[in-house]
């Protein structure tokens, strides 16, 4: 609800659901900022995102704070949530055993998040907790954390992720397992976690502007993203393994999670909704502006509007990408502006060339980033 009033906002320019949400977080942080829930923190992280659009919309500082409270607190000793586990009204509803001690791996809080190395448990949740982690990093400028959603990247896409970018192999619990524990067959793969895994990507590159993130983001949302929705878009998939044999995905079973079709709705609807939401949002993840610099992460046909120095720039971009790599780029701007375009320059791109105006125009390529740059001047 709070980021459908940031959104609304800012689709808007209207306060009227985005004063609504404010109470419901300043509360938040009445509550859970001191007394008895002062360690407490979310066991499905989605907040912590919520609360940083809501301090990049209203610049309440509150709302951050409280935000990296939350991450700050996770896997630190005394745990809240082996303590909350513990108690004697406790009710499990992640299929764990009554009596069993609580599987911290799988929340999230086996270690505070600076220690933590590997991608751990409930794949959405993971993702979405590495998000607001990678933002902190950058508001706040804390390298410790950003070196730890370096690694926790790392562990993802080296060891951990689908060549479609899917992410979260196990149909149990819906989880990471180990590194390279990625069945075909009976792989999970839930849309949400690839979903979450391109916004993490994308929060990447507002730090680093590397375009390793970029090609990570690409892979999964022209894969298990839109592959996760029918053209039509009525149907949906919510698993997503790299093989189908429809006869055996049957009842009661280990393959009882795999629909050999998109269907039109789920019990647990999150995905169709996610992945409206992502497609509507595109354009964040294609092309972002940082001072005199625009960066084009991907190639959709498409027209930005973004601002170099201050002035607004109208980018209109036209390819038949991916089935042909010849991309045309027409720049227009308000009034003279000087800045750079950065173009992502993927990773399996082996030659390249490029035009200005019809002639041929040298390159300054950054290979360690995966970025090309031009100096532009209109």
């Amino acid at each position: 609800m709070i980021e459908a009033g940031v959104a609304h906002f800012q689709a808007t320019g209207k306060r009227t659901l985005l004063e609504i949400v404010c109470r419901i977080a300043d509360h938040i942080c009445q509550v859970f900022r001191s007394g008895e829930f002062s360690d407490a923190y979310p066991g499905h992280e989605e907040i912590e995102l919520a609360l940083i659009r809501l301090y990049e919309a209203t610049e309440n500082r509150s709302y951050l704070d409280m935000a990296k409270a939350f991450v700050d607190r996770r896997g630190v000793e005394p745990d809240y949530f082996q303590r909350e586990s513990n108690h004697p009204k406790w009710i499990s509803i992640f299929g764990e055993q009554r009596n069993a001690p609580a599987d911290l791996r799988y929340h999230q809080c086996h270690l505070p998040v600076r220690l933590q190395k590997d991608a751990e448990g409930h794949a959405v949740r993971a993702v979405y907790l590495y998000c607001a982690m990678a933002d902190l990093a950058r508001e706040y400028g804390d390298e410790e954390l950003q070196q730890a959603c370096e690694a926790l990247f790392q562990s993802i896409a080296q060891r951990r992720m689908y060549l479609t970018g899917a992410i979260g192999s196990s149909g149990i619990l819906e989880r990471f397992t180990c590194d390279y524990d990625l069945p075909r067959d009976r792989g999970y793969g839930e849309s949400c976690a690839s979903i979450g895994l391109t916004l993490f990507c994308r929060c990447m590159l507002r730090n680093t502007c590397d375009g390793k993130y970029a090609d990570v983001m690409e892979r999964a949302l022209m894969n298990t993203v839109t592959a996760g929705t029918a053209l039509s878009g009525e149907a949906f998939f919510y698993v997503n393994p790299l093989k189908v044999w429809p006869e055996n995905c049957l009842p009661g079973t280990s393959m009882e999670h795999v629909k050999p079709v998109r269907q039109r709705w789920f019990g647990c609807a999150c995905c169709p909704p996610n992945i409206a939401r992502t497609l509507a949002s595109l354009g964040e993840y294609a092309v972002m502006s940082r001072g005199d610099t625009v960066w084009v992460n991907l190639f959709p046909s498409a027209a930005f509007t973004v601002s170099i120095s201050g002035v607004p720039v109208q980018i209109q971009c036209q390819t038949q990408f991916p089935f042909s790599g010849e991309i045309t780029f027409s720049v227009r701007a308000e009034r003279p502006v000087q800045g750079s375009i950065a173009l992502r320059l993927p990773d399996y791109v082996s030659s390249y060339s490029l035009t200005v105006d019809g002639a041929p125009a040298s390159i300054q390529a950054d290979r360690r980033c995966s970025q090309i740059k031009n100096r532009v001047s209109r």
